[in-house]
């Protein structure tokens, strides 16, 4: 019936909120502001569930409200661009105004709401699994120095989509360059390179099945943390998207661990074990 926000490091309790009455499915924030997006969750909502509330907790009351004909996934926020994840629909908005920018149609329902969006300044690179075996990745490049003129359908940079087994989770790095998959089974974590679609990593989480809740980097995009309901964080290094240096992919090499067998890799079917990187 209402949210917490808490500080990350160090870690501690900043803001409660509690509305009594009402339950709260979804919270999204935007960035370390007083603006997060309340969806409406629990057997009696605090508000529905196929609406997105934006709420001033300054202000303490909604200041805008967005309504769809079915029950809201997901949210992703930044300054620029409002993202809400539907199970057959992805849509994209201006911040500014709430106003309808790009829409997307799924071939497959999302019924996780995945979704992943760049928080660094510069272009917005917004990722979604589109289809069975398809993550569409979409990049705006919008003119920072006068949104509300600029900022528009014209500012798609590039659509692509990149082939991938599955989708279970997802994760992008904070400026948009990599973006994290998950396969069905939460064994296995492949990161791609946002631009080519070009596989960088393959980071096998462990043998035994899971369901990954979380997939997130670190700012720099040199470490990747996968949590999944085993209780537990396997933590990959990563070669940035782009990062051509000797000593970046020395760096990812030294960090993640191999195994033992991986000479086997090329074997048909078991290769893939054996040639997968493991934590450090």
């Amino acid at each position: 019936n209402g949210f917490r926000i808490y500080n990350a490091d160090p870690c501690s309790l900043t803001k409660q909120r509690d509305f009594g009455e009402g339950g709260i499915g979804l919270v999204g924030m935007l960035f370390r502001s007083n603006i997060l997006a309340l969806v409406g969750g629990g057997k009696n909502p605090r508000f529905p569930n196929h609406k997105v509330m934006l709420w001033d907790d300054r202000l303490d009351r909604v200041i805008a409200e967005i309504s769809f004909v079915s029950r809201v996934k997901a949210v992703l926020l930044r300054a620029e661009i409002l993202t809400v994840v539907l199970e057959r629909k992805v849509l994209v908005y201006r911040f500014c105004d709430v106003t309808l920018l790009d829409s997307f149609e799924l071939e497959e329902p999302n019924a996780r709401g995945l979704g992943a969006m760049s928080v660094a300044e510069g272009p917005v690179t917004i990722a979604f699994p589109s289809g069975k075996t398809t993550l569409s990745v979409v990049t705006y490049k919008p003119v920072l120095d006068n949104v509300e003129a600029n900022l528009d359908a014209s500012c798609r940079e590039s659509a692509q989509e990149v082939a991938v087994e599955a989708c279970s989770a997802l994760g992008m790095s904070a400026d948009g360059s990599m973006v994290a998959v998950a396969n069905a089974g939460g064994t296995v974590v492949k990161v791609f390179d946002s631009a080519s679609g070009t596989m960088l990593h393959e980071c096998r989480r462990g043998a035994d099945r899971a369901i990954i809740s979380s997939i997130n980097f670190h700012r720099s995009g040199r470490v990747m943390a996968v949590a999944s309901n085993h209780g537990t964080v396997h933590v990959f290094g990563m070669r940035k998207a782009g990062d051509q240096s000797p000593s970046a992919e020395d760096w990812a090499e030294a960090a993640n661990r191999k195994s033992s067998m991986k000479f086997l890799s090329g074997l048909p079917k078991a290769g893939k074990y054996f040639g997968s990187e493991w934590s450090f």
